[in-house]
This record gives C-alpha cells, sequence and structure tokens, in this order.
C-alpha cells in the first residue's frame, strides 16, 4: 500500500511537472499569436495607452477637471485648452482623462466583482455536483432571470442615488455567465487522469478544485470577461447619462454626455469628445478580445472554419 501511493505521488509529480512545461508552452504560443494578430495588437496598445492616461490623470491633465471659470465658457481649442472648454469653462481634455480613470475604475470594479463570484461558484458546481450543483445553478438562473436596469432603479429609488449601488447591483447579478461556463469545462476536466490521480493521493477538494482543474479552465474566463467588459462599460456610461451611476460634476463618459445634451446643435463638439472616447473603448476591445480568443481558444477558430468550409 505505501508503494503504491509513492507510485502515485510520482505520478502527479510527473503530471505537474508535464502540466508546468504545457502551460509555459502555451503562455508562448499564445503571446506569438496575440504578435502575429496586428488588429488585436494595435487594439492592445491603444487600450493600454488609455488605460496609462486615465490612472495617470492626476499628473497628465493640465487642469483641475472640476475648476469653473464661467469667463472661458465654450472656447475653441487652444494651447492652454487643447480640446477646449465646456459650458462652465472647464477644460474638455482634463475631464476626458478624469473621465477615462473614472470609467474604467468603475468598469474593473463590477467585473472584478463578477469573477470573484462566478469563478469560485462555477468550480463548487462543477466539481461537488449533485445537489449544490442544482442550488448553484439555480440561483444562477435566478440571477440571469432580473432586469438589472429595473432592479438598480427600484434600489435608487428605495436609496437614493449613489455610484455604489450600481456597481453592487451589477456586481451580484452580472457573474452568472462566468458560473456557468466554467461549470461545463469543471465536468469535462474533473474525469481527467491527473484529477483522479490527485483524488487518489489524497488531496482535498478544494484544492483540486482550484489548483488543477481552476488553472486549466481559465483561458474562457479571461476570453468572456475582456469581451464583456465592453458591455460594463457602456452600461455604466448609460447609467451615469440618465443620473443614476456617477453625480456630476465628476468627470465621466456619461457625465459629459448628459452635460453637453443641450449644446447638441449649437456646440455638437462638446458631445464628439466622450462618445468618440467611448467608441475607441469599445471598439478596441471587441477587437482585442477577438484577439485574445483566437489566441486563447485556436480550436474555436479551427472548429468555426472547418464548419464554413463543410457548408
Amino acid at each position: 500500500m505505501f508503494r503504491k501511493q509513492v507510485l502515485t505521488d510520482k505520478n502527479i509529480e510527473d503530471m505537474k511537472n508535464n502540466a508546468l512545461d504545457s502551460r509555459s508552452s502555451f503562455l508562448k504560443r499564445t503571446i506569438h499569436n496575440l504578435k502575429s494578430n496586428k488588429p488585436a495588437l494595435i487594439g492592445g496598445m491603444v487600450l493600454l495607452a488609455l488605460i496609462v492616461i486615465g490612472f495617470a490623470a492626476p499628473l497628465l491633465a493640465p487642469h483641475d477637471p472640476l475648476e469653473v471659470e464661467t469667463s472661458n465658457r465654450l472656447l475653441s481649442p487652444s494651447l492652454q485648452y487643447p480640446l477646449g472648454t465646456d459650458h462652465m469653462g472647464r477644460c474638455i481634455l482634463s475631464r476626458l482623462m478624469y473621465a477615462t480613470r473614472t470609467s474604467l475604475i468603475t468598469a474593473l470594479i463590477i467585473l472584478a466583482g463578477n469573477l470573484a463570484i462566478g469563478i469560485p461558484l462555477g468550480l463548487i458546481a462543477g466539481y461537488v455536483g449533485g445537489k449544490i450543483d442544482n442550488l448553484i445553478m439555480r440561483v444562477a438562473d435566478i440571477a440571469l432571470t432580473f432586469p438589472s436596469s429595473l432592479i438598480l432603479l427600484a434600489v435608487i429609488g428605495i436609496f437614493g442615488t449613489n455610484v455604489i449601488y450600481m456597481i453592487l447591483v451589477l456586481t451580484f447579478l452580472w457573474w452568472a455567465p462566468y458560473a456557468r461556463i466554467l461549470r461545463s469545462l469543471v465536468i469535462k476536466l474533473k474525469e481527467q487522469d491527473f484529477v483522479m490521480a490527485a483524488e487518489a493521493a489524497g488531496r482535498s477538494k478544494t484544492y483540486i478544485a482550484f489548483k488543477h482543474i481552476g488553472l486549466c479552465s481559465i483561458s474562457p474566463v479571461i476570453v468572456l470577461a475582456t469581451l464583456k467588459i465592453s458591455s460594463i462599460i457602456m452600461h455604466v456610461a448609460s447609467y451615469s447619462f440618465i443620473g443614476i451611476g456617477t453625480q456630476a460634476p465628476n468627470a465621466d463618459w456619461g457625465v459629459m454626455l448628459s452635460e453637453s445634451r443641450e449644446f447638441i446643435f449649437t456646440r455638437p463638439i462638446l458631445i464628439a469628445w466622450p462618445a468618440i472616447v467611448i467608441v475607441i473603448v469599445v471598439l478596441c476591445l471587441n477587437i482585442f478580445g477577438e484577439g485574445l480568443k483566437d489566441a486563447l481558444l485556436p480550436n474555436t477558430r479551427m472548429n468555426a472554419n472547418s464548419s464554413y468550409k463543410g457548408d
């Protein structure tokens, strides 16, 4: 019995080393595929530049985004105000930089909350199975059924307007897709030899689920998160636009769009700047997400091409 246990541990160690080698080659292949995909590479670089600009806004912004100077209302672009000023004399470029920071941080917090809930529940549901699986999936179905906009309006109506309520509602209602996709992957992976070997060696279910199965099934979750964050950004901007997200005078893309509505005919450039930034961010996210999907999940692309040729 002792010899059998030693052999099992040795097999697990060999499998672990093979998995590390495979993971290393997989990472190199993914980076190579991303580098060879020019649109995804350009999209990623633009996103990185916008993220750096947003988070470095306090250092890069030429003016205070909340500084009101009525004598400088609606100025045209100049050296002092590169994109001009808005209806309250505030620097548009500075507000765009801070708005990028606010919008991205809000979207990333919501995404992080979705992953923090969805990943553990998906792993538990897929690996444990049985009644726990049914319970988690029924809760996920309920979360998918609730209309987030109506729930958010109800919460705002009861507790008042606050961006924290928006973050909480979207966090607790949008985790289900990650749990469902991870559950389906875990169900397939838990029958693999390395999982059975780890169980035979006496590893805990928690260790196996998070250490072995979780790392092997994380790629589709990363792809889904990359594609979903553009939708989160659009919703965050929309809610701020109608006044139930970030509140004026704080800089936010939705707030800037809302404040510029009355000047859409007389000064359309005011509404154009935040709209252009939103379009660029969402477009680059979608392009980069598609490239990341092709890099992390190349079999999906090959299967799609094979199906298309077969038709």
